[in-house]
């Protein structure tokens, strides 16, 4: 999984998971953006919690669940003045770097070079980015360089489970049932007290 990015299921579906019978030692990787579906594809990798959209080819998936995402951008940024956005004041000044990306740039720039979510985070400090991000992570990286705020028509980020589809591993399939299980029992019908009070804020 990508770190920060697994909805804050991670602690839950370990827990889950050793209570299963097929349940072996598991190893958690953290990877870089995009590297999750080709771990698995090689054998790299069994399981990835991850978030849509990603490439499926290969893969069988199971939906999780879905939550809010917010707007990460510089404090101070014009933006960062508003409590709450649309998409079309995001894009009036910024592009997407791809067709159903989370990240924009401003028009004519290129997507600033990152391998993970600290540099990810820092690119945007430097103004070089914005990025829509689950509540979740938003909740896990309040810092005084990033403003956090809503954007109404923002799509949810959906997390899934994912897996090879030629797998006939037992503990993988135990894994995915403590998955599925943890993620039914939570609601995200609201996002987290903590962080309306950072949108909110200012």
């Amino acid at each position: 999984m990508k770190a920060d990015v697994e909805g804050g299921l991670l602690e839950d579906v370990l827990a889950a998971y050793r209570a299963e019978h097929a349940a072996v030692p598991i190893e958690v990787m953290f990877t870089g953006w995009g590297e999750q579906p080709r771990l698995l594809r090689t054998g790299g990798a069994d399981v990835a919690i991850i978030v849509e959209p990603f490439d499926s080819a290969g893969l069988d998936t199971e939906p999780l669940l879905s939550e809010p995402q917010l707007l990460a951008l510089p404090t101070g940024h014009p933006l960062a003045e508003r409590p709450r956005l649309v998409l079309a004041d995001v894009e009036a000044e910024h592009q997407q770097v791809g067709p159903g990306s989370h990240i924009y740039v401003r028009h004519g720039a290129q997507r600033p070079q990152f391998a993970d979510m600290v540099q990810m985070l820092r690119q945007i400090e430097l103004a070089r980015m914005l990025a829509l991000l689950p509540v979740s992570l938003a909740e896990r990286n309040a810092r005084p360089q990033l403003t956090w705020r809503s954007v109404t028509d923002a799509p949810d980020a959906a997390f899934a489970v994912a897996w090879p589809q030629n797998s006939q591993s037992l503990a993988v399939a135990a894994f995915v049932r403590a998955a599925t299980a943890v993620s039914a029992s939570r609601t995200t019908s609201e996002p987290p007290a903590a962080v309306n009070t950072l949108v909110e804020a200012g």
